[in-house]
């Protein structure tokens, strides 16, 4: 019996280690039908920016090559990218979205991103509608909206089929840009997603831009047609969420969006209940997305 079981156990180690040594390391996971394009740009005072493209599956099928693409822009992409470019194909398989191609901007150098504070100063540095005098890394938004609007979308629409409909998303201090895009450039966009947007930064800027906008004061540079705003816009809080007064401060903004009956606005705006400030991505997303690409017309 002693041997029978000395037998066993030698047979069943020798079967591990056959085992062990057919598990071999495969090659790195890499996202379907993504590339990544380095750009610089002297418009910027980061300058350097890498720009993650994820194409639809059959983009380069012979039958496809007639389609044209609406486009998502995404900040963060270092987080966020692999949230909206999954979500697609689930979206698309039920007929909620149409395919569309993703655009994260992002910061070329990877180092950098892998330190979390690194990013946070690069992306403040972008982000910001104005300048905090207590930290001097801010206030660029200004500088970062020319960029995309003179280099990033032109680069997108010279080098692929891309059809008359642009969403733009961000998350945190991206959702505030994504925000002060909207007010500065009315229908550049067709779509807004603002996720647990900053609407709180420097002393609620946000409602400040936006009462100047709805009075269409000339003085401050606002365009006097005013009260027009000529997009589909989705907003998230989570109603957990940790940091300072993003709840409380998204519902304030929300409602004052919601009052003001905005010619052309098409305004959705959720309070995701028990999710916090990073999990109310995952969340929010897909809704967002399905109210963002609402408004297209494939034809």
């Amino acid at each position: 019996m002693r041997q029978q079981y000395f037998a066993i156990t030698v047979f069943l180690y020798s079967m591990l280690v056959v085992c062990f040594h057919e598990v071999t390391l495969a090659a790195s996971y890499e996202m379907a039908d993504t590339q990544m394009h380095v750009m610089q740009t002297s418009d910027t005072r980061n300058q350097d920016y890498m720009l993650y493209v994820q194409l639809p599956t059959g983009y380069e099928d012979s039958g496809n090559r007639h389609k044209h693409y609406p486009v998502i822009y995404l900040l963060d992409p270092y987080w966020d990218f692999p949230v909206v470019a999954g979500a697609r194909s689930g979206l698309v398989f039920d007929g909620i979205v149409p395919e569309y191609i993703v655009v994260g901007i992002g910061y070329s150098t990877q180092g950098q991103v892998e330190e979390g504070d690194v990013v946070n100063i690069l992306r403040k540095i972008d982000y910001t509608p104005v300048r905090d005098a207590s930290e001097p890394n801010t206030g660029d938004a200004a500088a970062f909206m020319s960029f995309i609007k003179s280099s990033v979308i032109p680069f997108v629409e010279d080098s692929y089929r891309i059809a008359d409909y642009r969403v733009f998303a961000g998350t945190s201090s991206g959702g505030l840009f994504s925000l002060y895009l909207m007010f500065e450039n009315p229908g550049l966009f067709q779509g807004h997603i603002a996720i647990a947007p900053a609407v709180g930064y420097f002393h609620r800027w946000a409602f400040v831009k936006e009462s100047l906008f709805y009075s269409a004061d000339p003085v401050n540079g606002i365009d006097p047609s005013g009260r027009t705003l000529p997009t589909r816009l989705y907003m998230s809080v989570g109603s957990n969420d940790q940091l300072d007064n993003f709840t409380r401060e998204s519902i304030a903004f929300g409602k004052l969006l919601k009052g003001r009956e905005y010619e052309g606005l098409n305004f959705k705006f959720e309070v995701k209940q028990n999710e916090h400030h990073a999990s109310v991505k995952l969340a929010s997303f897909g809704q967002a997305l399905k109210h963002a690409f609402g408004g297209y017309d494939a034809r």
